[in-house]
C-alpha cells in the first residue's frame, strides 16, 4: 500500500511544526501516527509540490490571549480523527517520557481532529499583511474560509488578534475518503474501539476567538512496545 507514511502539519500550536510519520488505521477508523523525523516549521518550507499524503493535525486557541491555529477546509472534504500516536512526549517536562505508543485525546477527553490529503498536493503561502485590529483579523479569517470553499483548498492558518498568516494546500484529488487509505493498525489490543459518543470530533467554529482550547495531546495510557 502506498499510504504507509505521511507529512504531518501539527496545528496544535502556532509554531505549525512539520514532521514525517508512519500511518495506520485503527478499528474505529481513526489514525495512528508514529513520529519519524522533524522537518521544521511550515513557514520554513518553500512552496511547491508535495507528492506524499499530507495530514493536518488538530487546532489551538490560547487561554490568555487571542492566539490561535486552525485548519479550514471545503465542505466536501471529510474530517477524520486521531486514535493514537507514538513519539510525541507528554507535551511538558521531560520530552523523553511519554514516547510510547498509546491512545491520544485532547484535554477534554475528545478525539483530536485531522484532515487527510491523499494523492499529493501543492503548497502555497497565501499573501496578506498584518491586520490593524480585531475586525480586520476576522475579515482575513472569513476570506480564507471562502477561498478554501471556492478553490477546494485546505488552509492552515495561525495568528493573533492583529494578524493572520496562512498556507494553502491544493489537493491533486478533489476529495478525500472516510477510511481504508492506510494499512490496518496491528496493535488492536491498545486501540480498542470506543462507544460512538466518545469518538465524536469537535466541530469547527466560525471565528478564531471561538475555537475551543485544548486540542492537544494528553497521555491516556503508556505501553512500551511499538
Amino acid at each position: 500500500m502506498d499510504n504507509q507514511y505521511a507529512i504531518v502539519v501539527d496545528c496544535r500550536s502556532r509554531d505549525l511544526q512539520v514532521f514525517a510519520a508512519s500511518v495506520t488505521e485503527a478499528a474505529d477508523r481513526g489514525l495512528v501516527l508514529r513520529k519519524a523525523a522533524d522537518l521544521g516549521g511550515l513557514g520554513e518550507l518553500s512552496g511547491g509540490e508535495i507528492p506524499q499524503t499530507v495530514i493536518l493535525l488538530g487546532g489551538y486557541a490560547a487561554q490568555s490571549s487571542a492566539g490561535f491555529a486552525e485548519v479550514v477546509r471545503p465542505d466536501h472534504f471529510y474530517q477524520r480523527f486521531l486514535t493514537g500516536a507514538a513519539g510525541f512526549g507528554w507535551g511538558t517536562g521531560d520530552g523523553r517520557r511519554g514516547d510510547a505508543l498509546r491512545p491520544m485525546t485532547n484535554r477534554r477527553g475528545e478525539k483530536i481532529s485531522v484532515t487527510v490529503i491523499v494523492g499529493g498536493c501543492s503548497l502555497t503561502k497565501v499573501g496578506g499583511h498584518r491586520n490593524s485590529n480585531t475586525a480586520t483579523a476576522y475579515a482575513a479569517f472569513a476570506g480564507l474560509k471562502l477561498r478554501a470553499q471556492m478553490r477546494g483548498e485546505i488552509i492552515a492558518l495561525e495568528g493573533q488578534s492583529d494578524y493572520t498568516t496562512s498556507w494553502a494546500f491544493k489537493p491533486n484529488q478533489p476529495q478525500n475518503g472516510l477510511g481504508g487509505e492506510f494499512p490496518a493498525e496491528h496493535r488492536g489490543d491498545i486501540f480498542a474501539p470506543k462507544p460512538s459518543s466518545e469518538s465524536e470530533v469537535p466541530t469547527t467554529n466560525d471565528s478564531p476567538s471561538e475555537i475551543v482550547d485544548g486540542d492537544e495531546f494528553v497521555e491516556v495510557e503508556e505501553v512500551k512496545e511499538v
